[in-house]
């Protein structure tokens, strides 16, 4: 009512247009109340073993060479540079981890923006 009144005042002209504006403020204040739950969370060893055993993903950030030769019972193998390529569920658990926590939070940052909801970075294998 506060705009129409504003606008009504402050707006010459023709009211189709000051219906428009009115229509297209109000979309856009509705668009920026939709936000996303979607995070990343950092979690500790106890954590990750916990998610584990809800099924979780653990997916190992490093490359091929790293993971062959020491990783975590049960992770899978997909370097950070091939993290895009992951097909899971939107809403799936994926926890991803790399040597030191740079690789597994370019991961996770990378994963957020391809939509997932439900990431959890470990950071350092060392965490576990």
């Amino acid at each position: 009512l506060f705009i129409y009144r504003f606008m009504a005042k402050n707006v010459k002209g023709d009211e189709k247009i000051m219906k428009k504006i009115i229509i297209t403020f109000i979309s856009l204040l509705m668009l920026t109340g939709c936000s996303s739950d979607a995070k990343i969370t950092k979690i500790n060893g106890s954590k990750a073993k916990e998610l584990i055993k809800s099924e979780a993903v653990l997916i190992d950030v490093r490359t091929k060479e790293e993971y062959k030769e020491k990783h975590i019972e049960g992770a899978i193998n997909i370097p950070h540079t091939e993290i895009s390529k992951v097909e899971y569920d939107k809403d799936t658990k994926i926890i991803v981890y790399c040597r030191s926590g740079n690789r597994s939070n370019m991961a996770a940052e990378e994963l957020l923006s391809l939509g997932y909801k439900n990431i959890y970075d470990l950071g350092s294998m060392d965490n576990y």
